[in-house]
């Protein structure tokens, strides 16, 4: 909802201030008007236990300060106990080993890293892309050695047959395909049958055959000589080889997604380059030896510290004015004044004054919070630890080169060359039965001689002689010679085969060389690309906490802390040592410290009771019952303050049940482990800490204040809550330092767990028996006390003394008052420049810096802080309803446009195109927009709003291809809600305190300029509260800071509303800028209303409306009836602008909802929920005349009292029909008369039940609208 319009304060003030007093749970006629109830009424733990404690504390600090004094005296203690008595530490031995401890180095290597810090840029969101690297990596180490392995043996030459790659020719292997000596016996057939002489007879037939004859004889034996030189080669390994090739050119997509990942990694690892060459092993062994003092140093022991009343606040030197409290001097001195009791205490309070700078460095340095401190510095170390190891084994740029196979194209040959490898193989099996069968042959060389003796000369054969030559006898020599040869032959002829895969082979050199050059570009299978198969994705995954950690180092100013704890150590060390040489000097026996120097010619003082001059040494006390009482009034006030915390143990029993159920996502093993650990018995130590609150709640509440005359009245005190047994110890410093370890961190349950940890660290079980004992040592030490002040003489008033001077007392009267007038005259004006006047005021603000949005885990606050919906780049063109520039580009198919929008930080999540409320994501994925839905995915949009008919954008993605893209950063959420980008602006500052009177007027000109001339004073019915960015409440609107009462407004308006305690922090001058930057540490976040706690009601409604979604009523139809009690009367109109301004409609008549036509109301869309809400309501005053047939149609119109409007703005959020917090009225419908199917009437009880078939209406309705969105989007397709 946005509300532009400006708001009337008469209408929101009055309304809600007169109109609401059902907000509160019982209201009187006595009360209604008056607001001063309202401020009674909220405050808790008052009236007695405040009363009691206003007494109580400065005695038991009285009381500590005694026991310590004659501790000291005794030398049974020195400065160092006291130290840590008053600051709640183990012992002085821990304290001892702290102020030991070696700092040498630490600054400056403290400082080194501060720098470091600061030099990692804003901005970095993640590391690396864990999830889509290890999916993309997984297809590199698919190639596992074995096959790289055999890439490097696929190009070794030597392998490959000589005779293929020096392309030897063997002349006499292609002519085993036949039998030569039948092919010369064909011949002579030939010239047998011949009848007429031709020359080719012989040139061209016989004598070639016979020649052949003689190179297959000559040349076999060299040619088989070769081939056995060749025949342990194979081309087996370039075959495995282009195979294994071809499966990692499958995967070159992959690769080249996984450079693209890796080089986004490489360039962010570079910004945080810094940190890689920081030294840290000072650091180190400083922060091990620390944090383990430290650990010791807060460990609770099972007695009663010696400090005990002073560990509160540890304000030693208060004693001071304790000392001066008249009801304690009356107490304790049987009605003396309160030099006595000073001057018992002398030297302890001039101690106490000297103790301050021991109270300024103990407290900084030694808070409990200092160890979770110390708990991110170790996690940074390990992170920085990490990093270095990362940095030094992994080298990204190797991946380049080993990796990018996109320019190469696949050989042409490459799917022959396991046929060749093949051939070859049967190939060679083949010449050793060639030899075989040429070493069976004897005479070769006579054989040859002889086949040349017979060859014919040509000349000698013509046509003359040519039929005497065909029966002679020379040719019949030939034919009986190779018909004896011919056998011989045989056993040298080979299939065609065999003669076929030579000549293939013979051929193939060129492709094998093509294929092994190809082969020999995979530099993946090279020892050079090792590092590429060493990548550690679950280091990488580690390198993305580096910048949250160092973000986080940086906003908690970790470092700062880090360094103020070094620098205290030395001055902590040196004002100890000056503490305890202050305390040697003021012992009794050092000749500088008198007893008490009282010079024996002095008067004692006229008109009062003479005492004898006594020191501490004549008090004899019991000096555990002085410590006993201390520790007693230090316990009551943390009973108080476990009161107080109410609302920080119920946040803890809340989130801690949402921390455990969160531990189950946490990805990293070892953090969910530590978890599980500290976080297993939750429900159990939820149980045991509810019981003792109630145990606490009761006792606090028995307490009854009583005037207390003497020391036994105040141990009734402690006597009358005894009864009340409550025992509880526990260490909660583990549950919140572990809250780091999760990868979404509440921090409402941190704060509540800091909050209350001290709390719970006291031994309880120790209270409750120290309560017991402290009434009876009260009543010893009140004898004590009597006996030590007991009064000797009295002297009688001297009543003799004359009014000095001899002046006109009128005179002296006149003179004096109008002194006093020029004195306060001129006080008021030192006053007024000192306090009131502020020069700023005239000066021109500075220059607001850009925005610069807090750490992830608080991005959803940037929202607020942004307020985005008065930003020009989100404004609608039309009120309400209308489109934002972002979806207007989408609407015009201008994707460029809306890009640059999307990096700019707009709103995503908008609702627009009017009544359809449709997001941006919604139109692209209806417009099929793929890669822009993963643009707009990537920067945070949310996929689960609906439109106005209860569909998201996930209903659609089935139909258009996207399930997988959806269902992926669906899955990612579910573990960590991506960070929004955030525009690059300015912050709007224009700040309405409302009560100028509550904020002390001397504290505005400490606040910084940077505000100060934004903030207006004061509220008039003029202003337009939507004008403003923050509103300042008084006291009496919020609760705990954090919670606003629906008892007097609203002030649901565009600006956040802030608690009294973020001005205080603003005029804090060490912490103003941080309460700016992190304004949102002081919203106000919750409501109450009707005695009801509802959790981030105005954060809901804030956020929604500057992520521009719907109002909460939309498409709500609100009748409200008419009523004669004035009271509801006079409001009428208010009660209708309120309506409109949380979006709902006013319609003239009721029109109940219907099957065909009725929009139900936005956030009732749950169409799983079967008791949805009606868009129909009747909202009645105890008066109003309700239309009964309104009430038998409870599925089309809700009857209701007009709380439920109220209810549902106190909760953010439209109550269902059947609710049980303001339950719907309906009535039962009267059965109708039908006819039946045997022609007879009969009563048939047509009514309709609340909730169930309600819902059944509602849900076919839906469907029905679904269905015809369905069909417009495929016409339109």
């Amino acid at each position: 909802m946005i509300q532009s319009r400006k708001m009337q304060i008469c209408l929101v003030f009055f309304f809600l201030l007169n109109v609401l007093p059902t907000f509160s749970i019982e209201w009187s006629s006595e009360n209604i008007n008056g607001r001063k109830y309202l401020l009674n009424r909220n405050k808790r733990a008052d009236g007695a236990i405040n009363q009691i404690l206003e007494k109580h504390l400065p005695l038991g600090r009285v009381f500590n300060a005694l026991y310590l004094q004659m501790e000291l005296n005794d030398k049974k203690i020195d400065g160092s106990d006291v130290v840590a008595g008053v600051l709640n530490l183990k012992n002085k031995a821990s304290l001892e080993k702290l102020v030991s401890l070696k700092v040498d180095g630490v600054a400056d290597e403290l400082k080194a890293v501060e720098q470091a810090v600061q030099a990692v840029p804003n901005g970095i969101r993640e590391i690396a892309e864990v999830e889509a690297i290890a999916d993309k990596y997984k297809f590199v180490l698919e190639i596992n050695n074995t096959m790289r392995e055999a890439l490097v043996s696929a190009r070794n030459n030597a392998k490959i047959p000589r005779f293929i790659l020096e392309k030897k020719s063997l002349e006499a292997i292609p002519h085993l395909a036949n039998n030569l000596a039948s092919n010369v016996l064909e011949k002579i057939k030939k010239i047998e049958e011949a009848t007429k002489f031709s020359s080719s007879l012989f040139s061209g037939s016989l004598i070639p055959a016979l020649e052949e004859c003689q190179t297959v004889l000559n040349l076999l034996p060299h040619n088989l000589e070769t081939l056995k030189s060749s025949s342990e080669s194979s081309l087996t390994s370039i075959a495995d080889g282009a195979e294994i090739a071809s499966n990692v050119y499958l995967k070159v997509g992959n690769f080249t997604i996984l450079l693209n990942l890796l080089s986004k990694t490489d360039q962010e690892l570079k910004k945080i380059e810094p940190l890689k060459n920081i030294g840290l092993a000072q650091t180190v062994q400083f922060t091990g030896e620390a944090k383990n003092v430290l650990s010791e140093l807060v460990q609770i022991t099972p007695i009663i510290s010696i400090g005990s009343a002073f560990i509160s606040k540890q304000n030693v030197s208060q004693i001071n004015q304790d000392l001066q409290d008249v009801w304690l001097t009356k107490l304790l001195t049987n009605g003396g004044d309160s030099k006595q009791l000073e001057s018992l205490l002398k030297d302890f309070t001039t101690l106490a004054e000297k103790f301050q700078l021991l109270e300024k460095t103990g407290s900084t340095s030694l808070k409990r919070d200092q160890l979770e401190n110390f708990g991110f510095y170790s996690d940074f170390i390990s992170a920085m630890e990490k990093f270095k190891t990362f940095a030094e084994v992994t080298r990204l740029d190797s991946f380049k080169s080993c990796l990018d196979y996109a320019g190469i194209k696949n050989p042409d040959g490459l799917n022959e060359i396991r046929e060749l490898s093949n051939k070859l193989l049967e190939f060679n099996k083949v010449i050793p039965n060639i030899k075989i069968a040429l070493d069976g042959i004897g005479n070769l060389k006579g054989i040859v001689k002889d086949i040349q003796s017979l060859k014919p000369i040509p000349s000698s054969v013509h046509e003359a002689n040519f039929e005497e030559y065909k029966n002679g006898e020379e040719l019949k020599g030939i034919k009986t010679f190779f018909k004896d040869k011919q056998h011989l032959f045989e056993t040298l002829k080979q299939n065609q085969s065999f003669v076929d895969d030579y000549k293939s082979l013979s051929k193939s050199e060129p492709k094998i060389r093509e294929i092994m050059y190809w082969i020999s570009n995979i530099t993946l299978a090279t020892k050079e690309c090792d590092p590429v198969f060493q990548l550690d994705v679950e280091s990488l995954r580690k390198m993305n906490d580096v910048p949250n950690i160092v973000y986080g180092m940086r906003s908690g100013d970790h470092i700062k802390k880090m360094q103020s704890f070094v620098e205290n150590i030395p001055k902590l060390k040196s004002s100890l040592s000056t503490f305890n040489t202050a305390i040697a000097q003021a012992q009794p026996n050092n000749p500088s410290n008198g007893k008490n120097n009282v010079s024996p010619s002095a008067k004692p003082p006229k008109g009062k009771p003479k005492r004898e001059t006594k020191t501490i040494k004549d008090l004899k006390l019991e000096r555990q019952s002085l410590l006993e009482v201390a520790f007693a009034t230090r316990s009551l006030e943390q009973m108080k303050r476990i009161e107080e915390k109410s609302s920080d143990f119920q946040t803890v029993f809340l989130k801690g049940e949402d921390a455990v159920k969160a531990i189950s996502k946490v990805k990293d093993t070892e953090r969910k482990s530590k978890l599980e650990a500290v976080w297993k018995d939750f429900p159990n130590f939820k149980k045991d800490l509810e019981s003792f609150i109630t145990s606490n709640s009761k006792a606090v509440a028995s307490l009854k204040y009583v005037p207390e005359k003497n020391l036994k009245d105040v141990g009734n005190v402690y006597m009358n809550i005894t009864v009340f047994k409550f025992s509880r110890h526990a260490e909660l410093r583990e549950m919140r330092e572990t809250m780091r370890y999760f990868d979404n961190p509440i921090p409402s349950l941190i704060d509540a767990l800091a909050s209350i940890e001290e709390l719970l660290a006291m031994d309880w079980g120790l209270v409750h028996t120290n309560f017991q004992k402290v009434p009876n040592s009260l009543i010893g030490l009140q004898n004590d006390f009597l006996e030590f002040f007991r009064i000797e003489k009295k002297v009688e008033p001297n009543t003799k003394d004359k009014a000095p001077g001899g002046l006109n007392l009128f005179l002296l009267i006149g003179v004096g008052f109008g002194v006093l007038v020029l004195i306060a005259i001129i006080v008021l004006v030192i006053l007024y420049c000192v306090f009131v006047h502020d020069s700023d005021l005239k000066k021109s603000p500075p220059v607001e810096p850009d925005y610069s949005p807090p750490e992830e885990k608080f991005f959803e606050f940037t929202y607020m802080q942004v307020q985005d919906a008065r930003l020009d780049m989100n404004k609608r063109d039309k009120k309400y309803i209308g489109n934002t520039p972002l979806f207007n580009a989408v609407i015009r198919d201008d994707w460029p446009a809306a890009e640059e929008m999307i990096k700019q930080g707009v709103v995503l999540d908008a609702t627009c195109a009017g009544p359809l409320c449709r997001t941006v994501l919604f139109e692209a994925v209806l417009k099929q927009k793929k890669s822009f839905c993963k643009k707009l995915l990537k920067a945070a949009a949310d996929q689960t709003i609906c439109d106005a008919t209860g569909d998201d954008p996930d209903t659609w993605t089935d139909r258009y291809d996207m399930t997988d893209l959806f269902q992926y950063f669906y899955d990612e959420r579910k573990l960590k809600a991506p960070p929004r980008i955030v525009p690059s602006v300015k912050r709007y500052w224009k700040v309405l305190v409302l009560d100028k009177n509550c904020f002390k007027f001397y504290k505005k000109k400490k606040l910084p300029i940077r505000i100060k001339n934004h903030i207006t004073w004061g509220y008039n019915e003029d202003m337009d509260l939507d004008s403003f960015s923050h509103i300042v409440l008084p006291n009496e609107y919020v609760k705990k800071d954090v919670t606003l009462l629906l008892d007097e407004n609203d002030f649901l308006t565009w600006a956040n509303l802030m608690s009294v305690k973020w001005l205080n922090a603003l005029a804090n001058k060490e912490i103003h800028e941080k309460a700016m930057n992190r304004d949102f540490e002081y919203y106000v976040m919750h409501t109450e209303y009707r005695g009801n706690h509802h959790e981030r009601t105005v954060f809901k409604q804030k956020t929604s409306i500057h992520k521009l979604q719907p109002r909460l009523l939309m498409n709500v139809a609100v009748t409200l009836l008419p009523t004669k009690l004035p009271y509801w009367k006079d409001q009428t109109k208010e009660l209708k602008a309120l309506v409109e301004q949380f979006g709902g409609e006013l319609p003239k008549e009721v029109i109940m909802d219907d099957d065909d036509n009725c929009p139900l109301p936005y956030y009732s869309m749950d169409i799983d929920n079967l008791s949805s809400q009606n868009r129909c309501w009747v909202l009645k005053f105890e008066d109003s005349k309700v239309n009964p047939e309104w009430k038998k149609w409870p599925d089309r119109c809700t009857v209701s009292d007009i709380q439920l409007l109220f209810e549902c703005i106190a909760r953010w959020k439209v109550l269902e029909h059947s609710n049980a917090i303001v339950a719907p009225e309906e009535i039962a419908r009267e059965p109708e008369i039908v006819p039946g199917t045997d022609g007879k009437s009969k009563m048939v009880n047509t009514q309709k039940p609340a909730s169930k078939p309600a819902g059944k209406s509602q849900f076919k309705n839906l469907k029905e609208r679904k269905s015809k969105m369905v069909k417009k989007i495929e016409k339109r397709s």
